[in-house]
């Protein structure tokens, strides 16, 4: 199965969610979703790919999330996605990526 690069499209959203001084800015929303972290330093990309949605996934790529990021433990996207089983995320992990995806990257305990 081949995956086709997605267009990102965020919903129209008229509520003060994303309402700053008159403008919309879905744009602001999808960067900080990118860049916001959990307490694991785990990043929207990596819980992407251990709950297996790759849709999810191949968006966030297309938005420029970096596969290569790592978590507390040194684990990636990559990493991640084959200790899951998740053939399909780590599929797109490989093909979608807008930067150079590091297959050789080890964690911190040198694996």
């Amino acid at each position: 199965m081949g995956f086709a690069r997605p267009s990102v499209r965020l919903p129209s959203h008229t509520g003060s969610t994303w309402k700053r001084k008159g403008t919309e800015s879905p744009s602001m929303m999808m960067m900080m979703m990118m860049t916001c972290e959990c307490l694991s330093a785990q990043t929207p990309l990596h819980l992407a790919v251990i709950t297996g949605q790759t849709e999810v996934v191949a968006c966030l790529l297309a938005a420029g999330a970096s596969p290569n990021a790592a978590d507390r433990k040194g684990l990636n996207s990559l990493h991640l996605a084959v200790v899951s089983n998740y053939s399909e995320c780590l599929r797109a992990l490989v093909t979608l990526a807008r930067q150079p995806v590091d297959l050789n990257a080890m964690n911190y305990e040198g694996k």
